[in-house]
């Protein structure tokens, strides 16, 4: 029985829904260190003040019981102006900046990302995104998805989104 109420009071560190075993219908009490870490919280770095757009209903970001997310990144500017018209090495530059700010507002830093998915307007684009997503993961780099598909904007070539990992 240890064994069992370790793995809940494990299960409670990492942020996860615990059920007592006498009251399957109500939650177990969460303390108010797990309740911060579980709680939603928006982020919106400095750089990124634009956002949301009344066109584009997000945030740049959120973190909860331990993670953070990152919307999907392009490559607008402090401005909202979009960078590296025609260039996926430029877009792709600004982007992970733009990930790397929302990443920072939680506290997490590139070693803490777990996955990325990337997603390129032309599959062609995936040398020149792939090199300046070296210069930013360079070693143990994250798991990452790369899809083609079509993006908001004509002009916008590249999209990305982290998880990042910055609990316990």
């Amino acid at each position: 029985m240890d064994g069992f109420v370790n793995d809940i009071e494990t299960d409670r560190r990492r942020g996860l829904r615990v059920w007592d075993s006498d009251e399957h219908d109500e939650p177990a009490a969460a303390s108010y260190q797990e309740e911060e870490l579980m709680a939603k919280r928006v982020l919106r770095p400095p750089n990124l003040t634009f956002l949301p757009r009344p066109e584009y209903p997000y945030s740049p970001g959120s973190t909860g019981g331990g993670l953070v997310y990152t919307a999907g990144q392009v490559a607008w500017d402090d401005n909202g102006e979009l960078v590296g018209r025609g260039d996926p090495a430029a877009q792709t530059r600004q982007v992970l900046a733009n990930v790397m700010s929302v990443l920072r507002e939680a506290g997490a830093t590139p070693e803490d990302v777990l996955k990325c998915t990337v997603y390129l307007a032309d599959i062609r684009y995936f040398q020149a995104m792939n090199g300046v997503f070296s210069e930013f993961f360079p070693t143990e780099p994250p798991a990452r998805t790369t899809v083609q598909a079509p993006l908001a904007e004509p002009e916008m070539l590249v999209e990305i989104e982290a998880i990042a990992w910055i609990g316990e």
